[in-house]
């Protein structure tokens, strides 16, 4: 990890600040941003990765806003990507498969659908 400089510990604080200032809406993650909007809905890989930054950004500062930051998006990939008939995560969510005819499905092999149950679990989830 490159947070032994001072710049990059600043740069992750910043990154991390404007991924909940502005890619976050009512705890759902966005996936993109440009001219100050941010749309579409995040995919698990999203999830997966904001929640891992935020648990490096709160190991470096231990400021509990990113740790909180990291639990409601693995509490969002339990609730709306979650698979309980069969175990595994969905690469999209629940939500945006009621509007669609397809939902794929991560495998266990799949390295997001790994980090993503290491870090649910990581932070006590349940499910």
């Amino acid at each position: 990890m490159a947070f032994g400089d001072v710049q990059y510990q600043s740069i992750a604080v910043a990154n991390a600040d404007f991924i909940i200032r502005e890619l976050e809406n009512k705890g759902r993650l966005l996936r993109t941003w440009k001219d100050g909007k941010a749309k579409l809905q995040g995919y698990l890989e999203d999830y997966a990765n904001a929640a891992s930054g935020m648990l490096a950004v709160y190991q470096l500062t231990g400021i509990e806003k990113y740790f909180d930051a990291a639990r409601r998006y693995a509490d969002v990939m339990i609730f709306d990507f979650w698979d309980e008939l069969n175990g595994g995560f969905f690469f999209i969510s629940i939500m945006r498969h009621l509007r669609a005819t397809l939902r794929l499905r991560m495998f266990c092999c799949d390295w997001q659908n790994i980090q993503a149950r290491n870090i649910t679990r990581g932070l006590g989830c349940q499910f």
